[in-house]
């Protein structure tokens, strides 16, 4: 752990501050109103244990933007213009974002 004037620096995730909202979100929020929504996902990976993804405007939650969450299993989905909802125990997320769509692994890779 880095040390400056003989104190430990640390990080935690109250510390973390996302000032401007990623543009995938921007979008997401204006087609779909955050009413009833409990937060937009950004890199959204579907798991066998619900989806995970970072958490913008999640405020209801008590959670800094962008920290990296797990639902709850998915329930149903819907749709709201082209952005996909999963609806699970603990709220409804809307997916503004999945992690394949930039590139940085391919989807056949989950199937196998």
């Amino acid at each position: 752990m880095p040390v400056m004037d003989n104190k430990p620096m640390t990080a935690a995730v109250g510390n973390l501050r996302i000032y401007r909202l990623p543009k995938a979100i921007e979008r997401a929020r204006s087609a779909v109103s955050p009413e009833g929504i409990t937060g937009y996902l950004l890199c959204a990976r579907e798991q066998r244990i619900g989806v995970t993804g970072l958490l913008f405007c999640g405020e209801d939650q008590g959670l800094p933007d962008g920290v990296a969450i797990s639902t709850s299993p998915v329930q149903d989905r819907a749709w709201v213009e082209e952005y996909e909802l999963v609806i699970t125990m603990d709220g409804v997320y809307v997916i503004a974002h999945r992690q394949q769509e930039n590139g940085a692994f391919d989807p056949l890779e989950s199937l196998h």
